[in-house]
């Protein structure tokens, strides 16, 4: 669960008005996406089948997040980490280190691209652009990711191949960018949740 939903977050701060990228140029199209993960924020929708399946949305904001998802709310305001639960009404309160936010946060796939993956155009299919992400470290634990994304920069579909062979496939369902955000929206209101019983972990 945990690696697809680092994937999905980390194509999802996509923008219009972009410089348009050169087809076949896999790195072109990959800068062009990252260009607006530091802009203003975003937000989607999105549905995953394979053998995991759920769906939920996201906002976003630089590192900052908000995960919804069927059965939890999660927060992360770029230090502290807010897991709600929705079965049993707990907050699990936590400091993750950068490496636990690389595996919650797809956000950070995007710009350490050029680090860990190796990229490649596969073309045009369903008239969005095809790129391969082909991580560097075997222990990550993916084969491949499969993103198609937009003409104008919005992606519509994720693809991840991992390590057993198994795959997910993560549809957007809706897109906005540009969006302002408040920088408070991004840590857990206990007044929103008043019969919430917080864990500190930190």
């Amino acid at each position: 669960m945990k690696k697809i939903l680092i994937v999905l977050l980390s194509v999802l701060f996509v923008g219009t008005n972009l410089m348009v990228a050169q087809p076949g140029n896999a790195g072109k199209i990959l800068d062009n996406t990252a260009r607006v993960l530091n802009n203003k924020g975003v937000k989607a929708s999105f549905s995953i089948t394979g053998s995991l399946s759920t769906s939920g949305s996201i906002q976003l904001k630089g590192n900052k997040f908000i995960l919804a998802t069927g059965k939890t709310n999660t927060w992360f305001d770029g230090r502290t980490q807010w897991s709600y639960v929705k079965s049993n009404q707990e907050v699990n309160v936590s400091t993750p280190t950068p490496k636990q936010v690389q595996n919650l946060n797809p956000y950070t796939y995007i710009n350490c691209y050029r680090t860990e993956f190796n990229s490649k155009y596969n073309g045009i299919s369903g008239g969005n652009y095809s790129v391969m992400l082909l991580p560097k470290n075997s222990r990550m634990g993916i084969r491949n990711v499969t993103l198609f994304i937009s003409k104008n920069y919005q992606p519509r579909k994720i693809v991840i191949t991992q390590s057993n062979g198994s795959r997910q496939t993560v549809v957007i369902k809706s897109f906005q960018s540009g969006l302002n955000y408040n920088d408070a929206m991004f840590k857990f209101n206990q007044k929103k949740y008043p019969k919430a019983e917080i864990i500190d972990l930190r």
